[in-house]
């Protein structure tokens, strides 16, 4: 059964109450780790001590108690907050000549301020399977393959070890409200989302990620 659409200002509440606060340094220290991630390629802990100042020591312990974090076999990060530089189907995201993958339909419009303000999107529609395209250019989404384009979305409580599962499962695109709706009619506490809603919560989300950081240093 669809869920109930909440309203925007419930679910900003709802991501408040669900986002982790990290205190300033920690802040920069995980936008250098998502931004060194967005160069494509897995991020040792020697990586990051590079970019930052750390000892490997450091980095890696500041790694390991960082939520939302997937690592390979190496032990290096591969996945971070949405992104991953591994093949992740079916979400392509493009940030300059940079292949990417995000977990789910929402997260380009939380990355894409952090990343240069642009990148390329490229999915499908979970119901109909059919291709859907568009651009992410500085908040704003262009070039979109079909005019009614929409999100499906679900409120979680926390964000857990596993939120792939939990939340990214059940956020996708697509072409129209009307496939939308007969997805989320399959799929308990789940509904539509629009685009431009999906658009500002992308930046609500990203200001409680990073308060005391802008997008543009």
């Amino acid at each position: 059964m669809t869920a109930t659409a909440p309203t925007y200002d419930e679910i900003v509440a709802r991501l408040s109450d669900a986002s982790v606060a990290l205190d300033p340094d920690d802040q920069r220290l995980a936008l250098t780790l998502l931004r060194t991630l967005a160069d494509g390629d897995p991020v040792s802990a020697a990586a990051l001590a590079g970019r930052t100042g750390q000892s490997p020591r450091q980095a890696a312990a500041f790694i390991d108690r960082l939520p939302g974090i997937y690592s390979n076999d190496d032990g290096d990060v591969v996945g971070m907050w949405g992104l991953a530089a591994t093949h992740f189907p079916p979400h392509a995201y493009r940030v300059g000549d940079t292949d990417l993958f995000t977990w789910c339909a929402w997260d380009p419009f939380i990355l894409t301020d952090w990343l240069g303000g642009t990148a390329e999107v490229t999915s499908v529609d979970a119901h109909t399977t059919q291709p859907v395209s568009f651009r992410i250019d500085h908040g704003r989404a262009v070039d979109l393959s079909h005019p009614g384009l929409v999100l499906s979305f679900k409120l979680v409580d926390e964000w857990d070890a596993d939120v792939i599962a939990s939340f990214c499962h059940f956020v996708h695109y697509f072409t129209d409200e009307q496939s939308a709706r007969a997805w989320t009619a399959e799929h308990p506490d789940t509904f539509v989302l629009s685009l431009d809603d999906a658009i500002r919560l992308g930046q609500v989300w990203g200001r409680l990620v990073f308060p005391d950081l802008d997008p543009h240093d």
